[in-house]
């Protein structure tokens, strides 16, 4: 409700200002506490695991909001920008053992990265909407090395596309194959049946875009929005880039399912 007020009203009087003071100074004191938490509670397998992600994700949003507001004092945009970011690189810290990035994925991390990603571009927070984008492809890639969560990495692609669709901008098409291709250069990490396997799951899934059901996740109604054929032509680049020989080979291959 404070936020809602905060975000409501355009003036910058003293009590508005001390509010944002007062936000901008627990904001600046909760990172150790909750990397800590958070990290304890992955490791532990704790169902409080859920709810720190969530937390995590939508404290982090709502100081980028405040960061923006009108009503926001100008000394400390940049501030609350700042924590907001702190909180996101927290995600970062997951170990990438097989067992743990399982775990954290049955929370929908992959998509919490989406949506916190989505609400910086939507609110021209470029820094931060690139450092989750940063910690999506890198989150992915963890899960890349392992047979049993080549979903995740499935999925953290088909976010990376529509970040990249959009806002219309083909600089940001290129940059998510630049920096795709230079992680996947020399990562002997993922194996070549993994790529295999992603690259075919993308290109059945970019021939058959039109067929999906409803879904209430935010990812599935994101890639709904998007221009289907510019969706389409991305996602094969992208299949193409992980495993050219499998992509090509199935962009040959007329899919049985028309």
């Amino acid at each position: 409700m404070i936020t809602n007020a905060l975000l409501e009203t355009n003036t910058r009087n003293e009590t508005v200002q001390g509010v944002f003071g007062n936000i901008e100074e627990w904001a600046g004191g909760i990172f150790e506490t909750n990397k800590e938490l958070f990290l304890l509670a992955v490791q532990k397998r704790s169902q409080f695991t859920f709810d720190l992600i969530y937390w995590i994700a939508r404290i982090s949003t709502l100081l980028l909001a405040l960061s923006v507001a009108t009503s926001c004092p100008e000394h400390l945009c940049n501030k609350l920008k700042q924590h907001a970011l702190r909180l996101l690189f927290i995600f970062s810290w997951i170990n990438d053992d097989e067992e743990t990035i399982q775990f954290a994925e049955n929370f929908q991390l992959t998509e919490k990265l989406f949506e916190m990603a989505l609400t910086a571009e939507k609110r021209s927070c470029t820094k931060f909407a690139s450092e989750a984008k940063k910690t999506l492809l890198k989150w992915g890639l963890k899960a890349g090395k392992y047979q049993n969560v080549l979903g995740t990495w499935e999925t953290s692609l088909y976010a990376l596309v529509v970040l990249a669709l959009i806002k219309g901008n083909d600089s940001d098409i290129t940059n998510l194959k630049d920096s795709l291709t230079e992680h996947l250069g020399g990562n002997e990490d993922i194996g070549q049946a993994a790529r295999d396997h992603v690259a075919g799951e993308i290109m059945e899934r970019a021939a058959t875009l039109n067929r999906g059901g409803h879904s209430l996740s935010r990812l599935e109604v994101a890639m709904n929005q998007q221009n289907q054929d510019k969706l389409q032509k991305l996602l094969e680049d992208i299949a193409k880039l992980i495993s050219p020989d499998v992509a090509n080979e199935l962009e040959r291959t007329p899919n049985p399912l028309f």
